[in-house]
């Protein structure tokens, strides 16, 4: 997997940043199984996003409503690139958290920074 390095900057918003949009899938450089995987991540996304949708109003949700994935490599394989474009494809906004700015140091800081975090991610559907 390749990066691009005219990538542009990310929004920041304290300890997290919400990064921009990636064009699409040609702008991944990736092995065909690991292209395949991706796309059915983002097939079963959308498939778990529709029988949200169709669900009856008050219809109890399920821990199983959301979709993680976990991108492991070196640096500079294109993780983030894979992430930002899978975000893309789902019309959802992705954030990149700094764990360490995110702990604080004062009591009540960590569960105040991770309130914001969650309700910025809520209102940007991520």
């Amino acid at each position: 997997m390749s990066t691009h390095r005219d990538e542009p900057q990310a929004a920041s918003s304290g300890p997290w940043q919400r990064l921009p949009a990636a064009s699409g899938w040609p702008d991944l450089e990736l092995a065909p199984p690991a292209l395949a995987a991706l796309r059915e991540l983002a097939t079963e996304a959308r498939t778990r996003e529709r029988g949200r949708t169709a669900a009856p109003a008050g219809a109890p949700r399920t821990h199983r409503e959301g979709i993680a994935a976990l991108f492991a490599g070196p640096p500079d394989t294109g993780k983030t690139l894979a992430a930002r474009v899978l975000a893309h494809e789902l019309g959802r906004d992705l954030f990149r958290v700094d764990l360490a700015a995110l702990v604080g140091k004062y009591v009540g800081e960590t569960e105040k920074n991770l309130q914001e975090l969650f309700d910025a991610a809520q209102a940007g559907s991520a």
